[in-house]
Parts: C-alpha cells; structure tokens; sequence
C-alpha cells in the first residue's frame, strides 16, 4: 500500500507507511481473529491523476485448498479442502 494514492474530498494524499498485524487463532473453542492498522499519509496538490488498479477475477470452480501456515513454519496450522461452492 505504501506509495498508493487516496482521492480525498478536495485533498489527494499518498500513503507514506503503513502497518499491519493480524491475529488468528484456532482452537478446539472456536476461531478469533483480530486486526491492527496503522498508516502515515502525506497531503499533495501536485499529485496528479490516479491510476485505478483491475480488479482480480477468481473462478472457485474446482475442489480448492486453503492452507494457513506461521512464517518459516514447517507445518500448517489449518487445512481446508473445499469441494463445492457452498462454502
């Protein structure tokens, strides 16, 4: 996101930082996940015409896997093997 450019009402600015950090956890109680984000933005008149990015298209028309792993974990700690669309 950083870089990015947000048309205000009259303002454009460009977000100089940004953060986040997000929280999952997965038990045998239930699931909770939890979201922190902090960003730095910075005013400019001279920033000039914004370019709209294009959205993605995703087709879930297959049997698909989610699998959510910690960074340098070995194994995942959830698994999903979805196989119809009413998920």
């Amino acid at each position: 996101m950083e870089g990015k450019i947000l048309n205000g009402f009259e303002n454009k600015f460009r977000i100089e930082t940004a953060y986040q950090r997000t929280a999952f956890v997965l038990d045998e109680n239930g699931a909770e996940i939890e979201s922190e984000v902090e960003y730095a933005v910075e005013a400019s008149e001279s920033i000039g015409e914004i370019e709209k990015p294009k959205p993605k298209k995703l087709i879930f028309d297959k049997p698909f896997y989610v699998l959510l792993r910690k960074k340098g974990a070995e194994n995942p700690y959830f698994a999903l093997w979805n196989v119809n669309s009413e998920l």
